[in-house]
């Protein structure tokens, strides 16, 4: 992650919020007291998605659980009839 001044993002914000759509790396801009972080509207969602993900009781457990099962034992999206765009 990358920490800039506030006068620095000031200078060039609108590089900076390309910069950060284009790499989905947050930045974190401060000042001599304060800081807050520009984040893409993607990590932002991935973000939101894990919290509500983790509040369902065991639903972590049962996620990595799951991710150690051998490919060829999952169902298939064809088989749950779900498309990948």
């Amino acid at each position: 992650m990358t920490t800039i001044t506030l006068e620095k993002a000031r200078q060039d914000f609108e590089g900076l919020f390309d910069r950060v759509c284009r790499t989905k790396k947050r930045v974190k801009i401060r000042d001599k007291r304060r800081y807050v972080y520009l984040i893409s509207q993607e990590e932002l969602d991935g973000i939101i998605a894990t919290a509500e993900l983790n509040a369902i009781p065991g639903m972590r457990e049962s996620i990595l659980e799951g991710g150690k099962e051998p490919l060829e034992d999952c169902i298939s999206l064809e088989e749950l009839g779900w498309e990948i765009p």
